[in-house]
């Protein structure tokens, strides 16, 4: 499963030239999960969107590695409330509009069956006639890279955790004021139980052999269509990449993968040979807004390939640049709306132009759960000025102004 350049038969060649779009939804136990209507979704795309080639949506729930999407045979029976539960239509039992206009929190989840609401989301999309990359997270439960202070349940942040009770259980007493995330120390546990310890190592190794490998072999394929077509590794540092992608490559060898892991700035092979794309991470919005001129490096080494690939240690990786269409990944105000529009234009452009693949990260509405109104319209600007013979804009629009920070190489994550 080492990846080489075929013409004509790189496993990435469906992203090249094309676009897609990204969006996150908070895992777990929500209102959200338990209410989302995936019809208007797939209509909003089809309406609104139709010429995307795949939509970039988070397993897990966005960079943290403690709530899902879909449920998981450890993960659902450990924590319960960190995978969806459907609410409507059960017997006896009150649906979420009742739940939540009585005030009550205290019900029991267990009395509800679980909702794979990634499994409705990926099967409409790929009926619609899209692709769909998976989004990890790839820190875990314990949170490698945040802590578990980030944690759903840390301090009693949710309502369905009681962090006093569980953090004194699972502490022997030695927690009693709820500061600890009973998920992260549940699972820690398990990874114990069953590796005899809970280094760094063995919790990576622990993500990929109890939550990614099962995850990938549900959506791999094997009842006759992947569910899922690449998968996007956020944090890729804290993670075991080659067995990731061994994982990956055994539940189905047609997938495709990209880390969050090394250079962001200029594009090129960090993972070889164990990645098809790029992350297309940009600077961090830590450091400086999207728009800022210190990504154009990324442009522009797009433009130095042949092909769109960029070439390492004999394996080949396909250019794609992850862009935000707001000042922050999941929320915020538009940054490319206005006078930077014209820079959307033209830098998607010449990723395209040069046979390259390119994702707009949207936020989401709420009340109906779709994508976000005017991010659509955003895009919508951007797709009609884009040209489709010479997809560069004239000098007149082109930017000129210089960079504001040195870039990084060391990863991001980015807010649910």
């Amino acid at each position: 499963y080492l990846i080489c350049r075929v013409s004509g038969q790189n496993a990435a060649d469906w992203m090249s030239g094309n676009h897609g779009v990204g969006f996150r939804i908070s895992g777990g136990v929500s209102i959200e999960t338990a209410l989302y209507d995936v019809n208007a979704l797939v209509k909003q795309i089809k309406d609104e969107i139709p010429n995307i080639t795949w939509i970039l949506l988070g397993i897990s729930s966005g960079a943290y590695g403690d709530r899902y999407n879909s449920p998981h045979s450890i993960l659902t029976n450990l924590n319960r409330a960190c995978t969806p539960i459907s609410t409507e239509n059960v017997p006896g039992q009150p649906n979420w509009q009742t739940i939540n206009g009585n005030g009550l929190i205290d019900f029991n989840l267990e009395d509800y069956p679980d909702r794979d609401l990634y499994s409705e989301i990926a099967n409409a999309i790929h009926t619609a006639g899209y692709k769909v990359i998976a989004y990890m997270a790839a820190q875990g439960p314990t949170f490698l890279k945040h802590g578990e202070t980030r944690a759903y349940d840390y301090n009693s942040k949710s309502i369905y955790v009681n962090s006093v009770a569980d953090c004194n259980e699972l502490t022997s007493g030695i927690i009693t004021d709820g500061k600890c995330s009973p998920s992260a120390r549940r699972w820690r546990k398990k990874v114990i139980d069953i590796y005899g310890n809970d280094t760094d190592s063995t919790l990576q190794l622990a993500y990929a052999e109890l939550i990614l490998r099962e995850y990938a072999n549900k959506f791999d394929g094997k009842e006759g269509r992947a569910l899922v077509d690449g998968w996007w590794f956020d944090q890729g540092k804290y993670m075991n990449v080659p067995l990731a992608h061994e994982i990956i490559m055994e539940a189905n060898p047609n997938a495709i993968i990209a880390f969050n892991k090394g250079t962001k700035i200029p594009l090129m092979n960090n993972n070889p040979p164990y990645e098809h794309f790029t992350g297309g991470h940009p600077n961090p919005i830590t450091q400086t807004l999207p728009t800022d001129m210190i990504n154009l490096p990324i442009i522009e080494s797009m433009e130095t390939t042949t092909d769109g690939y960029f070439e390492s240690e004999g394996s080949y990786s396909l250019g794609h640049v992850f862009q935000m269409t707001n000042e922050k990944w999941n929320n915020g105000a538009l940054a490319w709306d206005g006078d930077k529009t014209p820079r959307a234009i033209d830098w998607m452009s010449r990723v395209i132009k040069a046979k390259g693949a390119w994702t707009w990260n949207v936020k989401r509405s709420f009340y109906p759960y779709i994508l976000h109104p005017e991010d659509v319209a955003l895009l919508q600007q951007i797709y009609a000025g884009i040209p489709t013979e010479s997809p560069t804009l004239s000098p007149t629009t082109t930017p000129t102004a210089t960079a504001t920070a040195a870039p990084t190489t060391a990863p991001t994550s980015r807010p649910t």
